[in-house]
């Protein structure tokens, strides 16, 4: 069946689906849909997982932030829960920030802009085909969190469960 996820769904899913817990009992049939699931998104999860782990800051970023750090901690306060800049160090703490951003200012914008460009691809929505699971196979003893992220796998609608029922 295909399916409609964004890229960043696949990857949660099937980082689930790969680390349910170990105290749940599952049925053999569900763990044979998990099995079919986990085939159909390898690919796809590889892809996503490799550019995720690509997205590690430089050490040129990594030393900017370092330095911000620094220059944030001494020429600002919290005031009602917010950061603000002392105002007897604000030309100071202006000319300083400049600086720094002047130095840095080319891995600044290469690090926010693949930021941004791998964040715009991993919430595209994409098609997918996976088999999706019968809500009886369901185990019922899964944490909130599990059950959410296996709702996107669930065969039927809310409505048709509750017809169940009725």
């Amino acid at each position: 069946m295909k399916v409609k996820l964004k890229r960043d769904e696949v990857h949660l899913i099937y980082t689930t689906l790969f680390s349910l817990p170990l105290d749940v009992k599952f049925s053999k049939i569900f763990n044979c849909y998990v099995e079919m699931i986990l085939a159909s998104l390898k690919d796809l999860f590889t892809c996503i997982d490799t550019l995720k782990s690509n997205t590690e800051p430089s050490k040129e970023y990594l030393k900017f932030m370092e330095k911000r750090s620094i220059l944030e901690k001494y020429y600002t306060t919290e005031v009602n829960g917010q950061i603000v800049i002392k105002e007897e160090t604000r030309e100071e703490f202006d000319r300083l920030y400049k600086e720094l951003m002047d130095e840095y200012y080319e891995d600044v914008i290469e690090h926010d802009s693949f930021g941004s460009e791998v964040g715009n691809f991993l919430n595209e929505v994409i098609e997918v085909e996976i088999e999706k699971i019968p809500f009886k196979y369901f185990p019922e003893n899964l944490s909130r969190e599990f059950y959410q992220i296996l709702n996107m796998l669930r065969k039927e609608s809310d409505a048709e469960i509750v017809g169940k029922f009725k």
